[in-house]
């Protein structure tokens, strides 16, 4: 009988684990093991890039759909009904000091000591673990007894996974999204004014408007997009060929890039989160006037024009840099996040942009593509959206690099007079 499906899976799982062995000896790597160990295994590290033949397979291992083709369809419909509960558990293993008491004790707690030590109810805590359990957090050594797997070590406490856990406000907003895309006066609407997250908060204001107002949600909300950032920018740092913008002053929009020399642009309310990550994370004698913030809401016109500038632009998938020139006010829906539309006629330039091109079969990239929706009413962009875009802004793609992360590079540049 030909089960051409199981065949292929089986052949596309055999050749990445096989791949990745060969890459993970050939780099030197460690074995890997799901249990906590004292030190971080190099593959989980958020401060170097993956070796590239590790990352290509891991991330084939990963792609291999098993639970697609075989989980029975009823099991998928009720984790789904019951996925509600994912969150809420990560959280509760965060905020009440489950994650950090355990790491104490590698080989494992018991649910009575944690009851005895954080005065929570080992009977209601047992079912939460085990819930946690399921998803490889943590696993059962024991009736009772609760050890951290290596993947928690994300969630201790100054870890940028904890940082992204614990930005508010996820549930409220998701359970929006059912009653925004009927909304009669929202369903149709572009706005950042007629989102989920509006419906969610009872309010009016867009959401930048909205934060500023809480300081608490600010900061959290923020650390969170930069753990996000930091976990990118290995991938970006190695594998774009950055001497190119060695000339000239890089932009930062809406995020921080602190390899080379640099102005960072921002919101009015998120200077002083920047200018403490320039003072606590770089070198004052070494970047000492290289490396300055300034206030900009990224709608107005671009402050700092000329060829000496190259301007980076932070989104979810896709990072692009572009050569722009001129003032191109039919785009301002699609590069509504772009100093492209707001440049001024006689200022060539270069552009960093951090965008999207769809068809990733991953869960974070889709994920945050939805909660940017939600809350932004944002759009993510296949190749072709992207290329269409690129071209009503008077722009040419010249590169596209493929990163060791779930972003990409596009490069672009204005098209000069003689070429249209």
């Amino acid at each position: 009988m030909n089960h051409l499906e199981l065949d292929n899976l089986q052949a596309s799982l055999n050749n990445a684990l096989n791949s990745l062995r060969v890459a993970m000896d050939g780099s030197g790597l460690p074995p890997l093991s799901s249990q906590y160990g004292t030190d971080t295994h190099p593959l989980d590290s958020m401060d170097q890039p993956t070796p590239v033949g590790v990352y290509e397979a891991r991330r084939a291992a990963l792609g291999v759909e098993l639970k697609n083709l075989l989980q029975h369809p009823f099991e998928k419909a009720a984790e789904s009904a019951f996925s509600m509960y994912d969150y809420p558990s990560v959280q509760v293993f965060i905020e009440h000091g489950i994650v950090d008491r355990m790491a104490k004790e590698p080989s494992g707690i018991s649910v009575k000591t944690l009851q005895s030590e954080l005065d929570l109810d080992s009977h209601k805590l047992t079912t939460v673990l085990r819930h946690l359990s399921v998803y490889g957090w943590i696993r059962e050594t024991q009736d009772g007894i609760f050890a951290l797997n290596r993947s928690s070590r994300i969630l201790l406490q100054g870890q940028r996974g904890r940082a992204v856990v614990m930005a508010p406000n996820y549930m409220r907003i998701a359970e929006a999204l059912p009653r925004w895309l009927v909304h009669p006066e929202f369903r149709f609407s572009k706005s950042p004014d007629h989102t989920a997250f509006q419906l969610a908060n009872n309010t009016t204001k867009p959401f930048f408007e909205w934060v500023k107002d809480d300081r608490d949600y600010l900061d959290r909300f923020a650390a969170g997009v930069e753990a996000i950032g930091e976990y990118v920018t290995p991938g970006i740092l190695s594998d774009y060929p950055w001497q190119t913008c060695s000339e000239s002053t890089i932009v930062d929009c809406a995020g921080r890039f602190p390899a080379l020399s640099l102005v960072v642009q921002e919101r009015e309310e998120m200077i002083g989160p920047a200018e403490a990550n320039i003072k606590a994370r770089l070198d004052p004698n070494s970047v000492h006037g290289t490396v300055v913030a300034e206030a900009n809401d990224l709608f107005s016109a671009q402050p700092r024009t000329g060829d000496k500038y190259t301007f980076m632009l932070r989104h979810s998938k896709i990072l692009i840099i572009e050569r722009i020139s001129g003032h191109y006010p039919d785009t301002h829906v699609e590069l509504e996040h772009s100093p492209v539309n707001t440049m001024d006629s006689t200022a060539p330039a270069s552009l960093i942009t951090e965008q999207t091109i769809l068809n990733s079969s991953f869960r974070m990239p889709q994920a945050l593509a939805l909660h940017l929706l939600c809350i932004l009413n944002c759009h993510e962009r296949t190749w072709d959206q992207w290329r269409t875009i690129i071209s009503r802004a008077g722009l040419v793609i010249t590169g596209v690099y493929k990163l060791r992360t779930y972003v990409s590079i596009m490069e672009c540049r204005a098209i000069h007079a003689n070429e249209s």
